[in-house]
């Protein structure tokens, strides 16, 4: 079932706290839940955050397949490697990814981001990054491709 509880006093107050199936929602603009496979906070104001924002980061030394869990992707090798991007099919429209040059070495050991079957990235099936510390950041479209931005 569901509740609906306020909270506070007249001068500092919560408008609603409303627990629903799968999800909790924090007044008429804010949404916390956990539907198929993804979690999710919806916000429908502009978002202030006070303090620092921290997302995932995965340390590759050798070519990785890529995963939804992912975002930022450093590297930092001693050879060539091939970051394989998941299927943008199984992404969500908007998901995006940085991948970094971190250890400085791309001009040796150049990084090749390679997409699944004919998805591209801007129309590439590849793109390769061969400048030391050099980075791309992508996002998919949830069907079939990722473009740089």
């Amino acid at each position: 079932g569901s509740a609906v509880y306020n909270l506070g006093s007249a001068t500092q107050r919560w408008n609603q706290i409303f627990l629903g199936s799968g999800s909790l929602h924090l007044g008429t603009d804010c949404r916390i839940s956990s539907d198929d496979d993804v979690g999710s906070i919806d916000i429908n104001k502009p978002l202030k955050v006070v303090g620092g924002v921290a997302a995932s980061r995965h340390l590759v030394t050798s070519s990785m397949t890529a995963s939804n869990l992912n975002f930022f992707i450093g590297v930092s090798c001693s050879s060539p490697v091939t970051v394989q991007m998941p299927g943008s099919d199984t992404l969500h429209s908007g998901q995006f990814f940085v991948i970094k040059d971190e250890g400085g070495n791309a001009n040796l050991y150049n990084i090749t981001i390679k997409t699944s079957g004919s998805q591209t990235i801007d129309g590439q099936s590849t793109i390769v990054l061969e400048s030391p510390f050099s980075s791309v950041n992508l996002y998919s479209n949830g069907v079939d491709k990722f473009f740089i931005y």
